[in-house]
């Protein structure tokens, strides 16, 4: 008689089982997909070889929990915008991509020979199509991506409370003030030249490509759905080329000649004896366009004691309008600081309460729209005024060489090998600096230290990065643009000039 319960139970249990393994879903790594099963595996795995090595790439985060997609703040830009079945594909196709270029970098700096390098970037680049089409279908992961997909901030929060931001802003912003009218004093009255004319160097671009490559590009590119042009790769560097800026630098020194970062037998230099520039075709926001922007990087060896460490570096930045003109030109520090604005086209500052936090260094006067010439110090290499490639006067004439920005992720060593200008945190390893304005209480992250696209923290008071791709709609809004009665006849001469001159 007892037996009959336990038996009772044991029918019970098994059909319970037996329901539950029905209702479960099944595994979707069958048939054609079955060899898949162990992706996320491989993903983990290859994560943790690339942080135990230090050679994670920093130009893109990882999404967490999607170990196939990365993002930047453009692509953040669009999490609420996707809607329709071809703004979610290209969506993450581009987040796709940019795990794939990233992974490409780490699988350089990791060693791996040329064969290992294609045979596992050809197994994640089926993973990744594997595990997006299997994963994101689902809503509720979908959303779950979508929160996650927010690159990280420059600033630190616990560091501001424990540098009792609410105060030192107070102070910060008072310096920043100062700063900024220093700085406009000096460009609207500059002081005499500290070194005579023939003792400047003019460097200009060193022509490569057709520029007839972009001479119908507003018409012809194809635009998808997200609003990006699909130039092809010589059209990118025809544009860079167009859009290059002049370099008339006071030049005492090889520490004022433009220079190549490169890692030497003491680490980090700046190898002058290849007189580079570096350049990346970025993205902005301005109302209901997606604007190209071209940035170009400025490298120098330091002066002893200019306090950059080995290296000094500046940004050059150019957002195009929608007919691929010059709309505004931009400057920064490579460490993040003294940023600045010399508009092209007519722009109106806007004067609202958050735009407010921290004053804006905004030219008084339009820089020229063909061959802004970029009139630096010596030493320092600050970029003390942006003239007309006719001012430069007496100077020698030089060229430099356009190279793409992603050179700089993967420098030979001495001792064999490859490793990246920055490290795994977007920083340049050893390139400390000096902030003026701001310090701890701020919350950048390692204040005045030289850092990689898309790490650059520009505001002391409240958050502001130099990547963010609303940056030029929070400063300006359009404006009517200038008859030619009423443009500047300085700004007349430059636009009939119409080509570069020649070195």
């Amino acid at each position: 008689m007892r037996r009959v319960p336990c038996l009772w139970l044991l029918c019970a249990a098994t059909v319970l089982l037996s329901s539950c393994m029905g209702a479960a879903k099944p595994s979707p790594f069958t048939g054609w997909y079955k060899n898949y099963a162990d992706c996320r595996q491989q993903y983990e795995d290859m994560d943790a070889r690339v942080d135990a090595a230090g050679v994670r790439e920093a130009s893109s985060w990882r999404v967490p929990g999607f170990p196939y997609l990365r993002t930047d703040r453009m692509l953040a830009s669009f999490r609420s915008q996707v809607k329709g079945l071809n703004d979610v594909s290209e969506f993450t196709r581009r987040m796709r991509e940019l795990d794939q270029e990233a992974r490409d970098f780490e699988y350089v700096n990791l060693g791996m020979t040329d064969f290992e390098h294609a045979t596992q970037r050809d197994r994640f680049l089926n993973c990744g199509r594997i595990l997006a089409a299997i994963e994101l279908e689902d809503p509720a992961i979908w959303a779950r991506m979508v929160d996650a997909a927010v690159p990280e901030d420059a600033y630190s929060t616990s560091a501001r409370v424990l540098g009792i931001y609410p105060l030192a802003a107070i102070s910060m912003k008072a310096r920043a003030q100062a700063a900024r009218e220093d700085a406009m004093t000096e460009y609207r009255n500059p002081p005499a030249d500290r070194i005579a004319a023939e003792q400047t160097r003019l460097w200009t671009v060193k022509p490569v490509e057709d520029l007839s490559l972009i001479a119908n590009a507003a018409k012809d590119v194809q635009i998808n759905a997200l609003g990006f042009p699909g130039f092809y790769g010589s059209q990118w560097r025809a544009l860079a080329e167009r859009h290059a800026p002049q370099l008339w630098i006071e030049t005492r020194d090889e520490n004022d000649l433009p220079a190549a970062p490169a890692f030497g037998n003491r680490g980090l230099t700046a190898n002058v004896a290849l007189n580079r520039v570096n350049y990346l075709i970025t993205y902005g926001r301005f109302g209901s366009d997606l604007l190209v922007q071209i940035s170009y990087f400025l490298w120098f060896k330091s002066a002893d004691g200019a306090n950059t460490g080995p290296i000094d570096g500046l940004i050059w930045r150019v957002t195009l309008d929608n007919q691929y003109r010059p709309m505004t030109y931009e400057s920064v520090h490579a460490s993040g600081r003294d940023h600045r604005w010399y508009p092209v086209q007519p722009l109106k500052e806007r004067h609202d309460e958050a735009h407010s936090q921290e004053p804006d260094f905004i030219a008084p006067e339009l820089a020229p729209a063909e061959a802004p010439t970029l009139r630096m110090q010596a030493g320092t290499h600050a970029l003390r005024r942006v003239v007309a490639w006719d001012q430069a006067v007496g100077a020698s004439r030089h060229v430099y060489e356009l190279r793409p920005y992603e050179e700089l992720f993967t420098l030979r060593r001495p001792q064999g090998g490859t490793r990246s200008l920055f490290g795994p945190d977007g920083l340049v390893p050893g390139a400390y600096g000096v902030d003026p304005v701001g310090g701890f209480a701020s919350g950048i992250r390692h204040p005045g230290v030289l850092r990689q696209y898309g790490h650059h923290a520009i505001a002391h008071v409240g958050r502001r990065h130099f990547d963010d791709p609303y940056l030029l709609e929070s400063t300006f809004e359009a404006a009517p643009r200038l008859s030619p009665q009423e443009a500047r006849p300085s700004d007349a001469l430059v636009m009939r000039s119409g080509v570069h001159p020649s070195p």
